[in-house]
């Protein structure tokens, strides 16, 4: 005897198992419809997802409009004031010019990274979580150096010797 049922087996068949009580309950979650609750906390997190790519987006568009800033002022068409006579004016335009760059490929990745995020791409979910951890490990690195360097200028300036020759001070 065979253990096979008397049909044929298809592979590709949709399976016939019984769902139970709770696949009437779907619509209503205070009768116990648990695929509904399960449904409805899922969509508030790709909500809350996709709301961080509306952010990128407009990260994106910000950096754009500082970046035109950046190229406008740096190709010379708005005159930028030339406050040290030291500095090579044409040193300062591409030094302008390298920042609308800079700003220029953060619209680039913000924007890609808005419509990962939007698209709910496992890529742009990562890179987000790359770079929002690159950006607590600056803040813990400039907060110590703040922390650690107020009170040394502040010993230095209550140690430091006055010059006598400065007008404004005493002696």
């Amino acid at each position: 005897m065979s253990d096979l049922p008397d049909e044929e087996i298809n592979p590709f068949q949709a399976p016939r198992a019984k769902v139970g009580d709770y696949a009437m309950d779907l619509g209503d979650p205070d009768r116990g419809g648990q695929a509904e609750l399960i449904r409805s906390e899922h969509i508030n997190h790709e909500v809350s997802i996709k709301t961080l790519g509306i952010l990128y987006y407009l990260g994106a568009v910000l950096f754009a409009l500082f970046a035109i800033g950046m190229f406008v002022v740096g190709s010379g068409a708005i005159p930028m004031p030339n406050n040290n006579p030291d500095m090579n004016p044409q040193m300062m335009q591409g030094f302008v010019l390298g920042i609308g760059v800079v700003y220029l490929a953060l619209t680039i990745l913000f924007g890609f990274l808005g419509y990962g995020m939007r698209a709910l791409q496992t890529w742009a979910r990562w890179t987000v979580v790359v770079l929002i951890v690159l950006n607590l490990l600056y803040l813990l690195v400039v907060s110590l150096v703040a922390a650690l360097a107020n009170p040394i200028v502040g010993v230095f300036a209550l140690l430091r010797r006055r010059h006598p020759q400065l007008p404004g001070r005493a002696a």
